[in-house]
């Protein structure tokens, strides 16, 4: 388990939301992607692989684990919390 690598990243605030959306590269199964400096609480993060392949996610204190079927490049994410 690893730290994903974000390609591109911004954040912005819609409404009472904050957005956090980013193009990361993901090198292996359960590898996490880190937003607690940005977000309180996750409610919400998708996944498009390139390759249309299916990407799970578990959410956990600012913290989400990625389950894939091995490495994904190019992922686009978007993540909204508070």
């Amino acid at each position: 388990m690893a730290e994903v690598t974000i390609n591109r990243q911004r954040s912005y605030v819609s409404g009472n939301r904050r957005k956090w959306v980013g193009n990361i590269d993901i090198a292996a199964d359960t590898d996490t992607l880190t937003l607690s400096n940005l977000f309180n609480t996750i409610e919400s993060a998708h996944f498009t692989s390139p390759t249309n392949n299916g990407i799970g996610a578990t959410i956990s204190a600012g913290v989400i684990t990625l389950q894939t079927g091995g490495a994904e490049a190019g992922v686009h994410c978007e993540v909204t919390g508070q």
